[in-house]
This record gives structure tokens, sequence and C-alpha cells, in this order.
């Protein structure tokens, strides 16, 4: 809850679920503290300083544990976000139900905290040409068309711990 400061859910840290993270952040540095979700924090850095730079509208998508995104548009100079959470899309109607959210979903089939669970090995130990990267390059061009459906966009950025290690 960016408002309030508050965590309201991790699952990198579920120790600090709940916690007023910001208060004690800004106790800690004796400075004032605002909490974002990361994929709106990393939107808007690529619209300030990176490759939305020279774009009126893009969409940002952070591909870690699970993935999430946002859609940003400058408008009368000022920056609109509009947090899009693309890894709750069904892309599979009689999928597995897997980590958290309902069954079937994107994040599922793609994310970090779950690829192992689903393809029965750690990304990390795949060669770029195993088969397995092509049924998840499928899964997530599915979610990313989907995505562009709806929302209309100049350019689509991916960040993420998992694509950065990819």
């Amino acid at each position: 809850d960016p408002v309030a400061g508050k965590l309201m859910l991790s699952f990198n840290l579920p120790d600090w679920s709940g916690k007023k993270v910001a208060d004690d952040l800004s106790a800690l540095v004796k400075l004032p503290v605002k909490m974002e979700n990361d994929a709106v924090c990393a939107s808007v850095a690529e619209m300030v300083l990176g490759t939305g730079k020279k774009v009126n509208e893009l969409i940002c998508l952070i591909w870690g544990t699970g993935v999430g995104g946002t859609m940003i548009k400058r408008v009368d100079q000022k920056l609109v976000v509009f947090p899009v959470e693309i890894g709750s899309q069904i892309i599979e109607w009689d999928g597995q139900m897997i980590g958290h959210g309902p069954k079937g979903r994107l994040s599922s089939y793609v994310g970090g905290g779950t690829f192992e669970t689903v393809y029965g090995v750690r990304p990390e130990k795949l060669s770029m040409n195993d088969p397995i990267w092509e049924m998840v390059s499928q899964r997530m061009a599915q979610g990313v068309i989907n995505t562009l459906v709806h929302f209309k966009s100049d350019s689509v950025i991916f960040s993420g711990g998992f694509i950065n290690k990819q």
C-alpha cells in the first residue's frame, strides 16, 4: 500500500509482509521514504532515464518471480502510470494451480518462482536451445499479445531478475 507505506504481501520477503517498510526506512536513513511497486519504479525510470525518453507510451514488463508490469504515458508533460498485472491473466483454461492466484495464470508458467515446479528443472540449468524455452517463450508471447490487445503502446520493455539472468 504505497499511501500507507505498508508492504501488503511479499512472496520474496514473507517476513516483511504487513510491515510499514517506508516508516522503518525513513527512521533508519532520517529522510522521507516513499514506496511503490517494482514495476512502477522501473517504468518511471525507463521513461525518465532510459528508452522511454523517446516515446510517449510504453509498457514495462517485469519478469521475475512472476510477471508484473506497468503502462505509462506522457500527458501534458506529466507521467500517468497504470499498473498492469499481466501475470494474473489466464493462458491455460484448464491449467494447473501453481503458487498463488488463479489456476492457469501466466506467472505460473513463466515465472521464476514456479519454473522448477512446472518444468522440473531450474531455468539456469537449461541451455539456451532447450525446447523448454520454446514453451516458455510461446506462453510469454501469448501474455504480451493479450496485453497489447487491451493497451496500446509505442514500446514494450522487458526487465526483472528472471529476464536479466537468462
